[in-house]
Formats: structure tokens, C-alpha cells, sequence
């Protein structure tokens, strides 16, 4: 009974997704969400293209909750999305966050939290046994990521990878190599 979404921003994911019965959306319809708070408290002109962008999305998520808002989000991206994604949160509703792909640190008013009666939680998965039975089901379920194997980069390379990734011009999950054969 519940009514699942998810964000992407890149065109195969978004595919995948809606390949496996989940509804798809994508994230860059709403624009650079990507918070900042210095530039947001330095940077008039970043921080109305920011509070445009971050409406578009709650609005976008009015629109589909009926106004209720979010009750659970799963949040993989980190820092740049967080402010927004507080913001999409119903009252009483959960932010799970499992990963850290574009930031490990956040910042929030408790206070706000607690009156939202907001739950947060932090999760990094597994251990090492339940991973590899979690490796295991996903190779047997064809669940592995998608490794582009014609574009390894050398170790010297790896600050071309991270310029690459950032632009999108990777998979989530691109490769490099540390001791080529």
C-alpha cells in the first residue's frame, strides 16, 4: 500500500528504476539542488536559484503526497540535499540516511526536529558476514552494479575520475585501477 518513489539524475537509473515497479523522478527537472551555506549566506544570486530549485521540488512532492509530505525518505546523497529533504518530510516522518555519495556532514536545528517530531537514522548497512551473503543474492539476482570495464583509470587518473564522476559522466560505481598488470 505504499506509494514508492525515487530520485535520480541519470537517465539509466531512472530506466532501472521504473523497470522494477517503482516510480521514477527525475531529480534534474528540479534543477542544482545542491545546498551550500556559506555561498546561501554570502551569494544573493545562489541563494534565490537555490530556495527556486528547492520549491520546485517540494512542490513536486505536494503534488504527489496530496500535501501530506514525505513519511519515509532514504537518503544515499548526504550534505547537498538534506536541507530539502528535511523540508519534504511530514510530520512525524523518518530520514534514513545510508551512505554519504556527496557529503558526510549535516546540520540541523534540533529544536525544529523534535517539534516535527522528526526520527533520524543512521545506518552504514552490515558486517562483514552479512555482506557477503548480500554480494552473494546479487550476483545470483542480477542486483551488481554496472561496471563499464572499457574505461578503467589509472591510479594518476583518479583526479580526472572524481571531475568525471562530479559531471556525471560515470556510473555510480566507476573504477580505477592501482596495480595494472
Amino acid at each position: 500500500g505504499c506509494r514508492a518513489v525515487m530520485l535520480s539524475g541519470n537517465p539509466r537509473h531512472l530506466e532501472k528504476i521504473q523497470r522494477l515497479g517503482v516510480i521514477a523522478v527525475d531529480r534534474r527537472k528540479f534543477g542544482e539542488i545542491r545546498y551550500d551555506d556559506a555561498r546561501y549566506k554570502s551569494d544573493p544570486v545562489f541563494r534565490e536559484e537555490y530556495k527556486k530549485h528547492e520549491e520546485a521540488f517540494i512542490n513536486e512532492v505536494k503534488l504527489r503526497t496530496h500535501g501530506e509530505m514525505v513519511q519515509i525518505f532514504l537518503d544515499y546523497v548526504g550534505s547537498p540535499v538534506y536541507r530539502a529533504t528535511l523540508r519534504a518530510l511530514s510530520r512525524e516522518g523518518v530520514i534514513a540516511t545510508a551512505g554519504w555519495k556527496e557529503g558526510m556532514e549535516i546540520w540541523h536545528l534540533r529544536a525544529k526536529e523534535c517539534i516535527e517530531r522528526h526520527q533520524h537514522i543512521y545506518t552504514h548497512y552490515a558486517r562483514y558476514p552479512q555482506g557477503v551473503r548480500a554480494v552473494a543474492y546479487a550476483e545470483t539476482n542480477d542486483w551488481m552494479p554496472e561496471v563499464d570495464e572499457k574505461h578503467i583509470y589509472s591510479f594518476d587518473q583518479i583526479p580526472q575520475l572524481a571531475e568525471d564522476y562530479e559531471a556525471g559522466a560515470t556510473g555510480i560505481f566507476p573504477t580505477f585501477s592501482i596495480n595494472p598488470e
